[in-house]
């Protein structure tokens, strides 16, 4: 178990703020943030290549903060994989089981297993610069894999690899730790990513640990407005919530969230200013009357149609703007255009209230 204790660091005008915070044996977690929000610091003081400003870094019950890197067990890939170009690909995952001097037949033993889980055994007598960039990527992961470490950590793993190559090493990423059950920290700025290999993700932005929890929850239900922006919450909204009594409203609903030009039935246990965000796939779209026992149904128009691969986004004037994600089959069998009316239909459950 790698915890954090109030760990924070400050290089010029960066600000990397207390972080309290553990890693549960095993888990796969995912940090995401955007470029220059300190990812990449925070793995490099688990690393034990950065110091912290104040703060301490334990694992378990010892305290490791003034460690050197070679005695942390700790195992880093970088974004640019940081191979040596003298050295084969046998002779790289090598390196680090020679330096500590583990006898030669588990050396053997490691790279046999490493190189057939990652299927790049055709490739050992090969050097990096003939490799492809998921076959380094492979190589990077099979070197930090090898000295068998307590927690590995990856940074931005996946950021330079082609959309079928990714997809592939995002499996087996998940194959790997499934076997291994290796504690990873994976930074990233990629969704898809954190939500395909993630147990926990949590948000940074600024420096600050904003929110951690189950991908689905985080990304369904951001705690903040930085985190909503974040993550892509196409409709965000900052009103009231009113309170009444529920045999008003439908769905065993309690409450109104009010913005400008629109109330949205809610459930909520907040009261007064807030925000509300509504996914996109929330919301159900219909050219026709629709008979629904939803909370919420408007009608609009539509000022805007486009394709996201197997996606349509439509933005539908209402009361507020609305972003309603259907399947391309959905918006030509519907015919959807800019200038048409629809009716926009959401539960009172798809809004979430913060």
């Amino acid at each position: 178990m790698i915890r954090l204790d109030q760990l924070s660091l400050k290089i010029g005008s960066f600000q990397l703020e207390p972080l309290d915070f553990q890693f549960r044996p095993g888990e796969y977690f995912v940090l995401l943030g955007p470029t220059g929000t300190g990812k990449t610091s925070i793995l490099e003081l688990i690393a034990g290549i950065k110091r912290p400003t104040s703060g301490r870094i334990w694992r378990d019950a010892t305290d490791i903060t003034d460690w050197p890197s070679e005695r942390r067990n700790i195992g880093f890939v970088y974004q640019d994989y940081l191979l040596f170009p003298h050295l084969t690909v046998r002779e790289n995952i090598l390196y680090g089981m020679k330096l500590r001097k583990v006898p030669e037949a588990i050396q053997r033993e490691r790279l046999q297993r490493l190189a057939g889980l990652l299927r790049i055994e055709h490739l050992l007598d090969g050097h990096p610069g003939r490799l492809s960039g998921g076959e380094q990527q492979r190589t990077a992961l099979a070197r930090a894999l090898a000295i068998e470490p307590e927690i590995l950590l990856l940074d931005e793993p996946l950021s330079a690899l082609d959309p079928q190559t990714k997809s592939h090493l995002q499996q087996e990423l998940r194959q790997i730790h499934q076997e291994l059950k290796t504690t990873t920290l994976h930074v990233t700025h990629n969704f898809e990513e954190a939500l395909n290999l993630a147990d926990r993700v949590g948000i940074l932005h600024h420096g600050r640990l904003l929110q951690v929890g189950d991908p689905v929850e985080v990304f369904q239900q951001p705690n903040c407005r930085q985190v909503a922006e974040f993550i892509g919450m196409e409709n965000l909204f900052e009103g009231t919530v009113t309170h009444a009594s529920t045999s008003n409203l439908e769905e065993d609903c309690n409450a109104v969230f009010t913005t400008s030009g629109a109330e949205f039935v809610v459930l909520t246990d907040r009261h007064g200013k807030a925000h509300a965000c509504i996914r996109p796939e929330e919301i159900i779209l219909s050219t026709d009357a629709f008979d629904s026992s939803a909370a919420n149904s408007f009608r609009g128009t539509i000022r805007e149609v486009s394709d996201k691969r197997i996606i349509s986004r439509v933005v539908v004037e209402t009361p507020v703007p609305l972003v309603v994600y259907v399947t391309r089959t959905s918006r030509q069998r519907m015919q959807l255009k800019a200038g048409q009316d629809v009716n926009v239909i959401f539960k009172a459950s798809a809004v979430h209230v913060f």
